[in-house]
């Protein structure tokens, strides 16, 4: 939006200042014959020029000395006749003369120039007023004639020429350094999109509510143009550095850009103060979308009861009286109206997806032992609504070593249940990879959780596979007495935190547990996982911070003889380093999730049995240690095709000094329902 031009009163009053400062446009020599203004203007050639004297050359009145002898105050002895015409003093008289004359005629042209000029601005035709004007800047730099720089500076605004504008207006600012110049440089520049330098400008003015209403209005325009060009750092970063002078559309703009950012709390805050400040639908419509995912149905509630707008409409009196009786159980719809759904089945229809895809993994080591492909094709199922999430795995699988082979199937589903005050349940219930030298076992879980908006936490109790070798998979057979072993079990109790201060997010886990197998030696393990991330505002969606890993076994089963269990098993593990989080949308239709940890492990082994489950051959295997780089890594990109079509791929995998991993695949996903 181009600012109004308001001329300064200044143009009418002819103001110029004794002040003087470098010259920003060239002097232009030219002589001007100015007419009467019902005539044309007619522009000299450049070599006809007007010369204009200094104004400090007067004409002197020179007033005789007293004679020797006589009293000031008596009647002065008649003083002898002086011929001026061949007197000093004559002569001074006739040149001081002709100055005043030409001086004198210079002003008048140059008073009906700039009338022309004027005349020419008022009838829009500020093309011609410009050149008038250029012609005049000579004498408007002698005359420090301020009224006509800002009128040359608008004249050329108008004509779109950019750079005599600025130029014409920074001069008249720098000789005043007055509040209304100051004022006229920033439109100039705002009218050439040149916000940033407006800004500077306009920061220059005595603090007023006007200046900071200009600034705040300058703030909101570049930070929509970063936003635009993908730069969203930049227009949070913008927006929240000039919060406490924004209006209510710039609050609600910081609004947009915290929930894109997925913080949704403090998004609801300034959702808040603009609607408080002045309702509109797009504003009650940030409200819903940002405290319904936080869940907090209360606040909605209080504020539609506090002020009257547009969030009437979205929340009616059915989900009002819902809200003051504790409910929780809503949904929200694509125009952020918010809606009663039913904890019992047949209620609001579910959203359900389905995906279906390859899989392929490939971990390096010893034929026949460490190392391990494995190849599949995977079914996932979703379905979700207010109050419930299912999800269900069925994956059918070729896993081999390159000695041996499993074929078969891995099942496993997952409910989870909200249920009020931000408590959730989880149940989860599956089989192991069917088809390999042992049996497929009964793995499951069960765990409650506590959510809320800026902390969180849960107690989860589980029994899992493991899938770090065959023989920890499936089991496998001893080539001479074709006994079987292997295919290890995990079990144990997870305890995990969450932690939002400010715009940091922490999360953490410790986990205890037990690991068995068939003809396998138990072991006990005690696992730590933290990471803290924090947003980049330089880069939309990403997030930086530390993260930690520590492991400790209690015997190293990691070999594959009878009674090991061939899965990683150090005395002492520990690895901390930096973890990156990037999360964006590119485009209209494809999203990006990726997660990369880079940093130093430190790895004890002790010694071990040759078959630990009985005891035989002590101290086969030595302790041992290692250290060095060990990174992470994942990336999915979805590609929506449809709303209700996508198709993706995703990669990742993990390298350390005695472990490398990699796997990936793509997939097709069709989604309906909400």
């Amino acid at each position: 939006m181009k600012p109004a031009v308001v001329l300064p009163p200044l143009l009418l009053l002819g103001m110029s200042s004794e002040q003087t400062a470098p010259e920003i446009l060239p002097r232009m020599d030219s002589g001007i014959e100015v007419r009467p203004l019902d005539e044309p203007v007619e522009v000299r050639p450049l070599d006809e020029r007007v010369e204009v004297r200094p104004l400090d050359e007067r004409v002197r009145i020179l007033t005789p000395p007293t004679p020797p002898g006589e009293q000031r105050g008596t009647a002065p002895r008649p003083l002898p006749a002086i011929d001026a015409s061949k007197s000093e003093i004559g002569r001074k008289r006739k040149t001081a003369g002709a100055e005043q004359d030409s001086e004198k005629a210079a002003q008048a042209a140059y008073d009906q120039a700039v009338a022309a000029a004027i005349t020419a601005f008022d009838a829009q035709d500020y093309a011609q007023s410009a050149e008038i004007l250029i012609g005049l800047w000579p004498r408007i730099q002698d005359q420090a004639d301020v009224g006509m720089m800002v009128l040359l500076g608008y004249a050329a605004m108008h004509s779109n020429r950019e750079t005599l504008a600025i130029e014409a207006m920074t001069k008249a600012a720098e000789l005043t350094g007055d509040d209304e110049i100051l004022q006229s440089l920033a439109d100039v520049l705002h009218h050439f999109e040149r916000y940033e330098d407006a800004s500077a400008v306009i920061a220059r003015i005595t603090p007023s509510p006007d200046r900071d209403a200009r600034l705040a209005e300058l703030a909101m325009i570049r930070a929509e143009r970063a936003r635009q060009t993908g730069d969203h750092g930049t227009a949070h970063a913008l927006l929240l550095a000039n919060e406490e002078i924004l209006p209510p559309a710039g609050l609600e703009q910081l609004g947009w850009q915290l929930y894109e950012r997925g913080q949704a709390e403090q998004a609801a805050a300034r959702f808040e103060a603009a609607y408080r400040q002045a309702p509109s639908e797009s504003r009650a419509q940030g409200l819903v979308f940002s405290l319904h995912s936080l869940n907090d149905h209360a606040r909605l509630l209080t504020i539609v009861e506090e002020t009257e707008g547009p969030l009437d409409q979205l929340i009616d009196e059915n989900v009002r009286n819902r809200i003051a009786a504790g409910h929780h159980h809503f949904s929200v719809d694509s125009q952020a109206r918010l809606e009663a759904v039913s904890t019992l089945a047949g209620g609001t229809p579910p959203g359900m997806s389905l995906r279906l895809g390859p899989e392929i993994r490939k971990k390096r080591g010893t034929p026949g032992e460490g190392k391990l492909s494995q190849r599949g094709l995977m079914l996932e199922a979703n379905w979700q609504d207010a109050a419930n999430d299912l999800h269900l795995e069925i994956e059918h699988q070729r896993a081999d070593n390159h000695v041996e082979r499993a074929t078969g199937q891995r099942v496993y589903g997952l409910w989870r249940h909200r249920l009020e005050s931000g408590l959730q349940t989880r149940l989860g219930l599956g089989r192991t990879l069917s088809g390999g030298a042992v049996g497929p076992a009964l793995i499951g879980e069960v765990g409650l959780e506590y959510q809320q908006a800026d902390h969180g936490g849960g107690l989860r109790l589980f029994r899992g596979g493991n899938e770090e070798s065959l023989l920890a998979l499936a089991g496998q057979r001893d080539p001479t007495t074709g006994a079987s072993w292997g295919r290890v079990l995990e079990t144990g109790v997870q305890l995990d935190g969450r932690l939002n201060p400010g715009e940091w997010e922490v999360i953490g886990s410790l986990t205890f547990s037990t690991l068995s197998g068939e003809q396998v030696a138990d072991n006990r393990k005690v696992e730590l996982y933290a990471h803290a991330l924090h947003p980049v505002a330089s880069v939309n969606g990403l997030r930086l911070g530390p993260e930690l890993y520590s492991a400790r076994f209690r015997h190293n089963l990691g070999f594959f003889e009878p009674g090991h269990g061939g899965y990683f098993s150090p005395s002492f593990h520990l690895k901390p380093g930096l973890l990156a989080d990037y999360n964006q949308r590119i485009g209209e239709r494809v999203d990006i999730e990726a997660r990369a940890g880079l940093g130093w492990a430190w790895n004890r082994q002790a010694a071990a049995d040759g078959n630990p489950l009985r005891g035989e051959e002590p101290g086969k295997y030595a302790a041992s240690r290692d250290n060095g780089i060990a990174y992470h890594g994942r990336i999915q990109a979805t590609w929506e095709i449809t709303p209700h079509w996508q198709a993706g791929l995703h990669a990742g995998g993990q390298k350390s000094p005695e472990y490398t991993d990699w796997q990936g695949g793509v997939f097709l996903q069709w989604r309906w329902g909400k």
